[in-house]
């Protein structure tokens, strides 16, 4: 057993603090990527928060407070803003395509009210870190524009980090030479780089050829991020069982770069 499976074991053996709607399962998927002391930092909050709250159970709502507060994410569930749903069905794209790359590879989802506005935030396992950087991985940092324009004809804001997001992979692939594009002193930090407007030209039509097959493999499994966006505006947030519950329901389409 890894360390942080460990910890979470030892916290449900002496305490027994989660609720029937938070599964060990979960909270160990949710835990995998961070180093211990984060994980111990986050349950013993929990802990904190539950005589605040007057409980004797991790409830999903603590859980999901306890772990956004690590990354500085202060929310309110109680307000719903109008861009709730877009940055619910935004979310929803990146964790269908990360689904579609391969199953079992998101472990969190949440949509959220913070003091700078509504946030939305998919974390992934460590099953996945295998794919950062690659073209999957640019697809799926266009997954939420994407999956916006689909549905509402338009994206908000967050689209620019995911452009960003994907044009830094692209650039990378470029200097390593694996699109065969033109190598930009390979090796040395980005920030110190100029790329040529040719190359630019070439990581543009890249990304947006990659942006189309993203948007088409949404619209192929339409269904699932329907049930993803629609499960996001009704919960705290969505843990591993939640996303590999409503997964197993449809029957989804190949997804290949």
């Amino acid at each position: 057993k890894g360390v942080s499976e460990q910890i979470v074991e030892k916290y449900t053996d002496n305490y027994g603090i989660f609720t029937s709607n938070v599964n060990v399962i979960d909270v160990k998927k949710l835990f995998s990527s961070l180093p211990p002391a984060s994980i111990i930092t986050v349950l013993n909050n929990c802990r904190i928060s539950m005589k605040y709250y007057k409980t004797d159970k991790i409830t999903r709502s603590i859980l999901t407070q306890e772990y956004l507060k690590k990354d500085g994410f202060y929310y309110d569930l109680t307000e719903k803003e109008s861009l709730m749903e877009n940055v619910a069905y935004h979310e929803a794209g990146h964790v269908v395509i990360r689904e579609l790359i391969e199953a079992d590879t998101v472990c969190f989802a949440s949509v959220m009210t913070t003091d700078a506005g509504i946030r939305g935030i998919v974390c992934g396992t460590p099953k996945y870190d295998k794919y950062l950087g690659s073209r999957k991985s640019t697809c799926e940092s266009l997954a939420g524009m994407a999956c916006e324009e689909q549905k509402f004809g338009y994206y908000t804001d967050g689209a620019a980090d995911d452009i960003c997001d994907a044009n830094v992979h692209l650039e990378t692939e470029v200097r390593i030479g694996k699109y065969g594009l033109d190598l930009a002193m390979a090796g040395i930090g980005r920030d110190s780089i100029e790329v040529s407007s040719r190359t630019q030209n070439q990581i543009e039509a890249e990304r947006k050829r990659l942006y189309s097959m993203t948007k088409k493999a949404l619209v192929d499994n339409w269904g699932f991020v329907e049930d993803v966006a629609r499960k996001l505006l009704e919960c705290d947030a969505l843990l591993y069982s939640d996303i590999q519950g409503i997964r197993k329901k449809y029957s989804l389409r190949d997804f290949s770069v």
